[in-house]
């Protein structure tokens, strides 16, 4: 079907600009300003005082997380959304904004400047793996935050090692094989019917019905 829609270009600024967003957040979270304002609805002077920040700056960065749909504004008071309170609340039991510290790390971030020096390598641009290496000092800051002895940072960088390996799995299973041994006729993936464990199985479940139509369509 034809598309008769004009180009547009928002999409290209819309990613361009990202990163406004995503500072903006990672800002407001430095501040506690979800907290400061999940004690009650609030002014930009009464936030400002409870985050120790400018009361222009902090009606800025309010305004503009509005916008975003992070928070609500009644006159001049602000408040949170259902999602800020669960997820960016620092009291919440659901509490995600510590997230923030590891995906926009200076370490991370900086590795995103370097797009096209990866894609030419093949891999990260950082000696010895990046994050995913054990012992890397981006765990360290967790341990320090967390307080995490050192069996339970060893455990976490095994636990990225181990997310390495899936991704690894996934981009094999994800890349299409010309070299992979073909059945001669299609006849051959024809299903010939239940196997003796699935008898065993459907007894054991007590499910003679499923078995008697297994059966039934695998035909004479």
């Amino acid at each position: 079907m034809e598309n008769n829609e004009a180009p547009s270009p928002v999409l290209f600024f819309q990613t361009l600009t990202a990163y406004q967003r995503s500072s903006a957040l990672k800002g407001a979270i430095e501040l506690d300003l979800f907290t400061a304002i999940g004690d009650g609805p609030a002014t930009a002077a009464e936030l400002s005082e409870r985050c120790q920040a400018a009361e222009r700056g902090v009606r800025i960065l309010c305004d503009y997380l509005t916008v975003l749909g992070f928070l609500r504004k009644d006159g001049d008071r602000y408040s949170l959304t259902k999602d800020s309170a669960t997820f960016l609340h620092r009291n919440s039991p659901a509490y995600a904004g510590g997230a923030a510290e590891f995906l926009m790390s200076e370490n991370l971030m900086s590795h995103f400047a370097q797009v096209a020096g990866a894609v030419r390598k093949g891999g990260t641009m950082e000696a010895g793996g990046g994050t995913m290496a054990p012992e890397h000092p981006v765990w360290l800051s967790f341990r320090a935050r967390d307080g995490l002895d050192d069996d339970a940072l060893r455990a976490r960088s095994r636990g990225a090692a181990s997310a390495r390996t899936v991704a690894r799995r996934q981009q094999k299973l994800a890349t299409l094989r010309t070299d992979a041994r073909l059945f001669k006729t299609v006849s051959t993936l024809r299903w010939r019917g239940a196997t003796p464990a699935f008898a065993a199985w459907a007894e054991r479940m007590e499910a003679p019905r499923l078995l008697e139509r297994c059966e039934k369509a695998a035909g004479p």
